[in-house]
C-alpha cells in the first residue's frame, strides 16, 4: 500500500511512495520536513525517508535490524 499526504487546508492527496511493498509505521521527521517509514522489499524491513512533496525517490536510511522506527526517527532524523 502506498502513502499519500494531503495539505491540511484541503485539496487532492499527493502520492508519496510508489513501491509495490507495503509501507508501514510512517513518522514525521522532528522538523516535519520528511516522512520516515518501514517497508520490506523482500530482503527484510528497511527504513526509508521520503519527501512529502513527492517527486524524489525515497532514500534508504537503514537496513534490517533497526529496533524501533520511533527511536530511529527521534535520534537519527533530529538533524533533518
Amino acid at each position: 500500500m502506498d502513502m499519500f499526504v494531503r495539505n491540511i487546508a484541503g485539496g487532492n492527496p499527493l502520492q508519496v511512495t510508489f513501491d509495490p511493498s507495503d509501507e508501514v509505521s510512517p513518522r514525521w521527521s522532528p522538523k516535519n520536513t520528511y516522512l520516515a517509514y518501514a517497508a520490506d522489499p523482500g530482503t527484510g524491513t528497511n527504513i526509508y525517508l521520503a519527501s512529502p512533496l513527492g517527486g524524489t525517490p525515497p532514500k534508504l536510511l537503514a537496513e534490517t535490524h533497526v529496533p524501533s522506527l520511533e527511536r530511529f526517527v527521534e535520534t537519527e532524523l533530529s538533524r533533518v
